[in-house]
């Protein structure tokens, strides 16, 4: 720390969750999914959190057919291709000001490039 401003040479920023606030309907379609496909359980959402749709396959819908597992991510792939991208409030102040400060900014994401282009 310099003169008590921290001395930052580079921001590394997640995004979902961190720079789009996406979190809640991934949520709300996972809760649906988990539900319609009989593995929801209580506090489904904060054990799935962060985790990419592979790595949630595995260890929530393993159990299921292959015609459904695949049912399955059609239906993903259709909620992804609707949804939206509301920014985290303030964050468009914020990322002009770092980069005036000439900190570097890096961004990183487990969604896949199709997603990461729309955003």
């Amino acid at each position: 720390m310099t003169n008590n401003k921290l001395d930052l040479k580079a921001i590394i920023f997640d995004m979902d969750g961190v720079l789009i606030n996406t979190e809640p309907q991934y949520e709300n379609f996972w809760r649906t999914a988990a539900k319609k496909y009989n593995v929801y359980f209580e506090g489904f959402e904060k054990q799935i959190r962060g985790m990419t749709v592979k790595k949630l396959f595995e260890a929530q819908f393993r159990d299921l057919g292959e015609v459904k597992k695949e049912n399955l991510l059609k239906e993903f792939k259709a909620f992804e291709d609707q949804m939206s991208f509301p920014e985290i409030p303030g964050i468009a102040t914020l990322l002009p000001h770092l980069k005036e400060s000439k900190i570097k900014l890096g961004l990183v994401t487990s969604s896949d490039l199709e997603k990461l282009t729309r955003v």
